[in-house]
């Protein structure tokens, strides 16, 4: 028996006319279960579109509901449900089962597919001989990748040829990495044997060293002589190379000797410095003038007799008294010889217009006054040599 109006409307309402399948899937979901008060229900919204084709449902769910019998329902459901292909919907082209349905959309980038219940045909005599030729006319052009391996024609697909089996595939690796196994085995035995005559000629360099070591070592000089000579002139190039040590050991001690004396002569310039500027301190403050100790010791027994003999020297060696007089008027630097009197000095300082009239003389270190007896007296005699400091201010 068919399905019922009242069960066919309920189908329709519950799908909200959305279609034949979806109203054959209901009736097959809900066909034990009875018929609810759907009417009391609102009307469900149906859209445009599904208003278009509901008269067109309608007319075949009433042509199946007008078969009779059982076998007319099974042969429905039967028709409705089973997909003997796949179809695409972009090109319109069959294809038979779902990994062709994934070549294709792969291959062409169709995305749009459907089932179908059409069935794909099988190839007929001609048609395999000439997919066949179409196959092999390609092969040329795939020579280069596949060349280590074989064509092999299927027997067991409709398609009548078939690229490479995994174990063609295999096999055609194996090759190849027995082929770089070969290649690397030769190389590294290549390698092992120059290594091999690279440690024995290491080994006879490191022999000849040794024996030439024990020859140089006697005469103490290993570092000079070569590595490889004849027995012969063995004696010749050693004596060679100790004069040519000897020169460069007596080179090095005649630069240490020079910089040694460059050394001693900066210092002696620094003391001679440092001594001059403290004699023209003394003589800008009209102290002592100070003896070198090192000039005084530069010669044997110099400081033992500048030590003994100190005023005696100053006035027996030096001929000359450079002095230094702070007059009323301004400041007067003179030399005269050592035999001149003080009263030289005084004149000297009148004629420069330093004072006017007499003048007494004075030195601040040590303390000591100079009066009108001492005019008389040579600066030898007052101990005003080589040089002094004096203080002259007007006689009274």
């Amino acid at each position: 028996m068919g399905f019922t109006a009242d069960r066919v409307d309920w189908a329709l309402h519950a799908t909200r006319s959305s279609g034949l399948q979806p109203a054959m899937d209901h009736l097959l979901a809900h066909s034990e279960e009875p018929v609810p008060d759907y009417k009391s229900a609102p009307a469900p919204a149906t859209t445009a579109g599904a208003a278009d084709y509901d008269d067109e449902d309608q007319a075949a769910l009433m042509d199946m509901l007008g078969k009779q019998g059982q076998s007319a329902q099974d042969e429905m459901i039967e028709g409705a449900q089973e997909a003997k292909s796949i179809k695409c919907v972009e090109c319109g082209k069959i294809l038979k089962s779902p990994a062709f349905a994934s070549f294709h959309a792969e291959k062409s980038g169709h995305t749009n597919f459907e089932e179908s219940t059409e069935e794909v045909k099988p190839l007929t005599e001609e048609e395999k001989k000439a997919k066949l030729a179409e196959r092999e006319s390609i092969i040329p052009q795939y020579s280069l990748w596949c060349a280590p391996l074989t064509v092999v024609r299927s027997t067991t697909c409709d398609s009548p040829f078939r690229r490479f089996t995994v174990r063609d595939k295999l096999a055609a690796k194996r090759a190849a990495q027995s082929k770089d196994d070969a290649k690397e085995a030769k190389a590294n035995e290549q390698i092992r044997r120059k290594a091999g005559r690279d440690m024995g000629e290491a080994r006879e360099e490191m022999k000849k060293k040794g024996e030439h070591a024990e020859n140089c070592s006697a005469l103490r000089i290993s570092r000079t002589c070569p590595l490889l000579i004849p027995p012969q002139t063995l004696p010749i190039i050693c004596t060679e190379a100790v004069r040519e040590a000897e020169k460069r050991k007596a080179e090095a001690r005649a630069d240490v000797e020079a910089k040694r004396r460059v050394r001693e002569q900066i210092e002696q310039d620094k003391r001679e410095r440092a001594d001059k500027a403290a004699r023209e301190k003394a003589l800008r403050e009209g102290g002592p003038v100070p003896v070198s100790a090192p000039a005084a010791s530069s010669k044997p027994g110099g400081l033992a007799a500048a030590l003994a003999g100190g005023a005696g020297a100053n006035g027996a060696n030096n001929s000359e008294a450079r002095l230094r007089v702070r007059a009323p008027k301004g400041t007067w630097t003179g030399t005269l010889p050592a035999d001149k009197t003080l009263g030289d000095v005084a004149k000297q300082i009148q004629e420069a217009g330093m004072a006017d009239g007499g003048l007494n003389f004075s030195t601040t270190f040590p303390r000591k006054q100079f009066g009108s007896a001492e005019l008389g007296k040579s600066l030898k005699e007052l101990g005003l040599v080589p040089n002094a400091a004096l203080e002259a201010s007007a006689a009274p």
